[in-house]
């Protein structure tokens, strides 16, 4: 038996220097999602990221770029390691 509808959250993360998804169409669809009900949209956005939320630096350095960081690695002002 078919499911008639997809129950799944789509989330969307954009960085705020994104020359390929410019962050003022990005809201507008956020904006157009909300108005429609789409309650199953999230849409993330971080300061001074690109279009790959700037991840190179992750392979280059072994630490997430400090937009990605979570508020307390932040308040304790430690940096985000990841295991490679």
């Amino acid at each position: 038996m078919r499911s008639k509808s997809l129950l799944i959250v789509v989330v969307m993360l954009l960085g705020d220097a994104d020359a390929m998804a410019p962050i003022g169409g990005v809201r507008k669809l956020e904006e157009t999602a909300k108005k429609a009900g789409k309650s199953r949209m999230e849409f993330h956005y971080f300061e001074n990221l690109d279009h790959s939320l700037n991840i190179i630096e992750y392979f280059v350095k072994g630490t997430l770029p400090e937009s990605l960081c979570t508020s307390q690695q932040r308040a304790e002002q430690r940096a985000c390691y990841r295991p490679l």
